[in-house]
């Protein structure tokens, strides 16, 4: 059969979590950064996690964590249940929760890289290869889902 897309409750909640996780991540990256910015010049680890953290607080994840995102996602919401009051607690449980979890992720951040540097300077060194990794099997993916249903890959089912 034919793919179908999930529900808009499963899309809202997929944006929801992704958006929430990506609040703390930008915290916790946030304070790497900042730790990590005064000796950048003189040592390799300083400037490796710098510049994987400016990377991820200052350019993933604020894609990652877009505000147009979730008011889409609470606009949808809204319409599917017939209520403008379920649209604006997605998007104030978003906001209050983004904020808590941006705080938390700052804390943590703050903790591990003052406990555990090397851990942090792993996390940066590997997160190349992790990446180049989800883009392949995102990349992989779209082929063995377009071949399910017999269609190639950007054309329409029951046309390949």
């Amino acid at each position: 059969g034919a793919w179908r897309a999930p529900p808009e409750e499963t899309l809202g909640g997929i944006v929801l979590a992704l958006n929430l996780v990506g609040c703390f991540m930008e915290g916790f990256f946030k304070s790497t950064k900042l730790l990590s910015q005064t000796l950048r010049h003189t040592q390799a680890a300083h400037a490796l996690v710098f510049i994987a953290s400016q990377g991820f607080s200052e350019g993933f994840l604020n894609v990652l964590t877009s505000f147009p995102d979730i008011a889409g996602s609470a606009s949808t919401l809204a319409g599917v249940y017939d209520s403008m009051s379920v649209g604006v607690f997605y998007c104030l449980f978003q906001v209050v929760g983004g904020i808590i979890l941006y705080h938390w992720g700052r804390r943590s951040g703050w903790r591990c890289a003052q406990r555990h540097w090397s851990v942090v300077v792993q996390l940066c060194r590997f997160w190349p290869f992790v990446t180049r990794g989800l883009v392949a099997m995102a990349f992989g993916l779209t082929l063995v889902v377009g071949s399910l249903d017999g269609s190639a890959p950007g054309r329409p089912p029951g046309r390949g």
